[in-house]
């Protein structure tokens, strides 16, 4: 077991690329998961191309979704979606086929070297594994087929797991490409009320409030009823989406703690301090005050909206406080944008809290949710193309993946656990070593039955020669060497673990936090950064076990990740995430 207690930078390098490989394909399959069960941004034309407001209304796991491109984006000519969809296939169907041959292939002649010093091995098979120069990429049936030449030489879950790798092999192309193409690209609209004309979906907005005596605030180019909409925050949402199951809203933040001071200024958030303080519908017969003065210097006789503003903030009002209409409050005070303090409270607050009072508005028009919803459209943009991905078929493309990702690591580390195979043979033999290891066996075992095989015989002669007297033939690499008993896994790990505990605290403590971590940051979405710490503290961690430094390493390790985790409570604390 050289090579896990003397490592060299060969199998460093080697476990290095295993870790990252494994993490960015958990990563993949564990965001394909949470975004299926908690979609992000989405656009109000659906990914089968009809009309929605609502955010969260398509269902990911749809068996119609199955051959549709539903995971896409960009803005494309067709030539461009061609060229990608292309490079697809070329780079990742056929490249990704040539990379899991390759790797399959050397991993197994490893595991089946080790393994033919317990049985012997057929002489076909020892040809096959050893004396082939390339990978057998158009012998996928027959080697499969021949799985019955190793019955006493691979245990029956490798024999299986062989078995998957070859299918995999010979259909990864296929499941690469139907898993992607390109579409035409949608843009949602929504008919006038009045007329035949399409308005765009995302110059709508949300209306909060309507000031129904707003001349009394002085606002020049405002009538009498002054319409208040939700606070653009949020720049990256196009559209003005509601969520059907917790009524937030696409374009606007969770929490008003992480709001800039600039953006507290915008209109809806003075006229929320208003409501918070004096009520709806003319609550109260006092005089008031319409704004503060932190935001006089942002509005500076301006609003953000455009309207000028005389005199500037604060407005002191005279009785009675002003006449206010709510709109849309949303459903739960602790998830929806903005409550005025101390609503939860007040009863004429409730009914504003269902999505079916949500009010669009366009110009001077304002839309119900039902108009909406019955004049909405998902219209062509002319040659304009998106390329993308079938949801469901990605998911298990990247799961299957993912299952011989860990197959092939866990076959892989066992033969490498167990190399060399004694202290005469140092790597696994192949090319003229095995060549000649073949002949000297086929030459013993023909002498033993008294058979002579001639210069003149053909290749097929020699075959059904050795296939009649010798029955197939055997050989392996523990008739004249120093044999060793092979290590399993599980013996290998729990020594280990025995021998070194430090470390293996070290490494159950990092990967809950490193699993822990993953699913946060897929829910959060916008903490990327730390799943890049997060990996690189996963193969520093890996780096100094395998090159054994000093304890100071693992102290420094360990220190580095309190920091990180300390840090990442403080973010998800105050919610920054959600910007």
């Amino acid at each position: 077991m050289a090579n896990i207690n003397r490592p060299s930078w060969q199998f460093v390098t080697q476990c290095a690329i295993c870790f990252l490989w494994t993490s960015c394909i958990f990563s993949l399959v564990t965001f394909l998961i949470i975004w299926g069960c908690f979609p992000g941004p989405s656009a109000a034309c659906r990914p089968d191309n009809t009309f929605s407001p609502f955010a969260d209304s398509y269902n990911w796991w749809s068996p119609n979704g199955f051959f549709e491109v539903t995971l896409k984006g960009g803005s494309l000519t067709f030539g461009q979606a061609k060229l990608v969809d292309v490079s697809w296939d070329l780079i990742i169907g056929r490249g990704g086929q040539a990379l899991i041959v390759y790797v399959s292939w050397v991993t197994f002649r490893k595991y089946t070297a080790i393994s033919a010093q317990r049985a012997p091995l057929t002489l076909s098979g020892f040809h096959e594994s050893f004396i082939e120069p390339e990978p057998p990429v158009f012998r996928v049936f027959t080697f499969l087929r021949n799985l019955k030449l190793y019955n006493q030489l691979y245990p029956r879950c490798v024999k299986v797991f062989i078995a998957f790798t070859l299918v995999l092999t010979a259909v990864f192309p296929t499941i690469a490409s139907a898993a992607t193409g390109y579409t035409p690209k949608f843009q949602a609209y929504v008919q006038e009320l009045h007329g035949n004309a399409f308005i765009k979906f995302s110059d709508f907005e949300i209306a909060v409030y309507e000031i129904l005596d707003s001349s009394r605030l002085k606002i020049q180019g405002v009538g009498n009823d002054w319409t208040v909409n939700y606070a653009q925050l949020l720049k990256s949402a196009a559209e003005p989406l509601i969520s059907r199951q917790d009524n937030m809203l696409s374009r606007s933040v969770l929490r008003p703690i992480n709001i800039d001071r600039d953006s507290r200024c915008e209109l809806q958030f003075i006229v929320d301090e208003y409501v918070g303080k004096y009520g709806l519908r003319r609550a109260g017969n006092t005089s008031s005050t319409f704004g503060s003065k932190g935001c006089a210097r942002i509005w500076n006789g301006r609003s953000p909206d455009g309207p000028i503003l005389t005199p500037p903030l604060p407005l002191h009002l005279d009785p009675p406080t002003l006449d206010i209409e709510t709109y849309y409050l949303g459903q739960d005070e602790d998830n929806v944008l903005l409550y005025p303090p101390d609503s939860s409270q007040d009863a004429s607050f409730r009914s504003y809290t269902r999505n079916r009072s949500v009010v669009f508005t366009s110009g001077d028009q304002t839309y119900g949710l039902h108009d909406i919803i019955e004049r909405g459209r998902c219209q062509m943009i002319s040659d304009q193309y998106q390329w993308g991905f079938s949801y469901i078929q990605l998911f298990l493309f990247s799961l299957f993946l993912f299952f011989w990702t860990i197959g092939i690591i866990l076959v892989w580390l066992k033969a490498e656990i167990n190399l060399p195979l004694s202290h005469y043979l140092r790597e696994v033999p192949e090319g003229w070593q095995c060549i000649l290891h073949m002949a000297k066996t086929v030459e013993n075992e023909l002498k033993m039955v008294d058979a002579s095989p001639t210069p003149q015989m053909t290749d097929r002669q020699l075959r059904d020669l050795v296939k009649q007297k010798l029955d197939g033939g055997e050989i392996s690499f523990g008739a004249d060497l120093e044999y060793e008993e092979i290590v399993g896994l599980r013996q290998w790990a729990w020594s280990w673990c025995k021998r070194e505990p430090g470390w293996t605290a070290a490494l159950l403590c990092h990967i809950a936090v490193f699993f822990t971590m993953v699913l946060l940051l897929m829910l959060w979405k916008r903490l990327w950064f730390f799943l890049v710490i997060s990996w690189v503290g996963s193969l520093a961690l890996l780096l100094v076990m395998l090159l054994k430094l000093p304890d100071l390493w693992l102290i420094i390790w360990g220190v580095s990740w309190i920091a990180i985790g300390i840090e990442l409570v403080r973010v998800l604390i105050t919610r920054q995430g959600y910007q």
